[in-house]
């Protein structure tokens, strides 16, 4: 499915003063996908595509990316990111669904495992399936450009550097081999440039930040919470491979791993029928507990 398809046969949720896409395919128990950054949720077209015939497959942008609104000057928060995901879900009328959560978006099914244990949120999260992504804050190794944007100097310098060609060489390096199609990188700098997106790049990486500051918490609930995890993870991957899977076996060695040796950073993207078929074992696992 080409990115013009996919922005076509979505649809706009209004969240305050903002506009939130939503992409929603096939029938049958939820799953919800949440994206990574700096790309969106066409992220999960394949996978959806190869899971709509027996399940209700739910996504969308968050806040400042793909074809939601960028607001500029902002402060983007993950508290806001997961209103907006819990809003997405009231008004799509789940209350039980399997999460599927890659890169940036690892933090936000934190979050919403560690309230979940605080209490009703509306949501009973079945199982969680993460993709690559810092769940262990001080493991996380940003590439330079991203370390460079989240300083001081990047945030005045946002749409010099993110231009297209440096864009694809980053985004080259964090998915490795196999290289998806071409597609894949068009889709991507359409969503981050999309309605002057580059300059609100180096605002959306305030999340390292964040992450480092809500790191007990979140790994905290990871450890602590009944819901069943799967870590579907690309080892090749040099920002969150190999070393963040290792961390992961040792600190939840109750939870479900599954290394891919060879890919990178978007196993959801260059190894989809292997994400397919976890997240499938995952559902089935449910079934059968």
């Amino acid at each position: 499915m080409d990115h013009a398809t996919w922005q076509a046969g979505g649809r706009f949720l209004a969240f305050g003063p903002h506009r939130v896409f939503v992409r929603e395919v096939g029938e049958g128990p939820p799953i919800v996908f949440l994206h990574g950054f700096p790309t969106s949720s066409f992220d999960f077209a394949d996978v959806m595509d190869g899971l709509k015939a027996h399940h209700r497959c739910i996504t969308f942008d968050f806040l400042g990316f793909g074809a939601s609104s960028k607001p500029f000057p902002y402060r983007y928060t993950y508290d806001e990111q997961l209103a907006i995901t819990l809003a997405v879900l009231r008004d799509a009328k789940v209350t039980s669904a399997v999460i599927v959560a890659h890169d940036y978006a690892v933090s936000v099914a934190q979050e919403l495992l560690a309230r979940a244990a605080e209490g009703p949120l509306g949501i009973d999260m079945r199982a969680v399936v993460f993709l690559n992504g810092g769940v262990c804050a001080r493991l996380h190794r940003p590439i330079p450009v991203q370390r460079l944007l989240a300083s001081g100097v990047g945030a005045h310098l946002g749409k010099l550097l993110v231009r297209r060609a440096s864009f694809e060489r980053s985004l080259s390096r964090l998915v490795g081999s196999p290289p998806p199609p071409k597609s894949f990188f068009d889709a991507a700098w359409k969503g981050v440039s999309a309605s002057d997106g580059t300059r609100v790049v180096p605002l959306l990486l305030h999340y390292i930040a964040e992450r480092r500051l809500r790191s007990a918490r979140w790994e905290s609930a990871l450890r602590d919470t009944r819901v069943p995890l799967t870590f579907v993870w690309g080892m090749a991957d040099t920002v969150s491979g190999r070393h963040m899977l290792e961390w992961v076996r040792a600190e939840i060695p109750r939870a479900k791993t599954t290394a891919l040796e060879t890919i990178g950073h978007y196993p959801q993207t260059t190894a989809t029928a292997e994400v397919i078929a976890e997240i499938r074992e995952a559902i089935g696992g449910l079934a059968s507990s």
